[in-house]
């Protein structure tokens, strides 16, 4: 799958007017111990709010793009041709839903480092109920590839629920987290990272949205 979506040629249906126009141009992949297909998601190294999903369920292959500066969700239809050994996306704008962002209130996160090197660190990341940091809500240990950009905001977005859409929360970790352990009620889930790659990917977004309303 990582593969064949470095190679793409992505195409946009025709639209008129105004629109807003997306891009992304790194893809994160992850693998959970709840999951048999790993999870691929696109994002943006500058604007650290927006992320593109292609999957597939019963109605085909589709796009998410989930904008948190604006509290969006777009979602596309795919159409797929191939041409030699190139695969071409066609994305066709479906509709827009507004985003409900879970609150955080008094609950605090920090990251705390247990050992590091010059290539990585280890630590946990803590949630407390509220500021006195007496009681701990939940813990994720995890490792961190350091680097130049902070990710934390895939982190949150692919294993913090219900937070993933909470753009206010944001832990310097200085660079990418490489795996994790946490629970998730009473199951211990463990999620490692496969790859990171460079992309080119824009996606457009018509100014005449098809709102619908529904949650998530």
């Amino acid at each position: 799958m990582n593969k064949i979506l470095l190679l793409v040629i992505i195409t946009l249906t025709h639209i008129s007017g105004f629109s807003q126009d997306y891009k992304f141009n790194k893809l994160f992949t992850y693998q959970s111990s709840l999951q048999k297909e790993p999870r691929n998601v696109y994002c943006n190294s500058i604007d650290k709010n927006i992320f593109l999903e292609i999957r597939n369920d019963v109605y085909g292959l589709y796009a998410s793009l989930t904008d948190l500066n604006k509290n969006e969700y777009h979602r596309f239809k795919i159409d797929t041709t191939r041409v030699e050994n190139n695969l071409h996306l066609n994305f066709i704008y479906e509709y827009t839903n507004k985003i409900k962002t879970y609150e955080i209130g008094n609950q605090t996160f920090e990251y705390e480092i247990i050992t590091e090197d010059s290539i990585q660190s280890k630590g946990f990341i803590k949630i407390y109920k509220d500021k006195k940091k007496k009681k701990m809500v939940n813990k994720h240990g995890i490792t961190v590839l350091k680097g130049d950009i902070n990710y934390f905001n895939i982190y949150r977005f692919m294993c913090i629920h219900p937070y993933e859409n909470s753009k206010n929360l944001n832990i310097e970790m200085g660079g990418i987290v490489k795996s994790t352990t946490f629970f998730n009620g009473e199951i211990n889930v463990t999620v490692e990272l496969n790859s990171v790659d460079e992309a080119n990917i824009n996606v457009v977004v018509p100014d005449n949205k098809i709102i619908k309303t529904f949650s998530f």
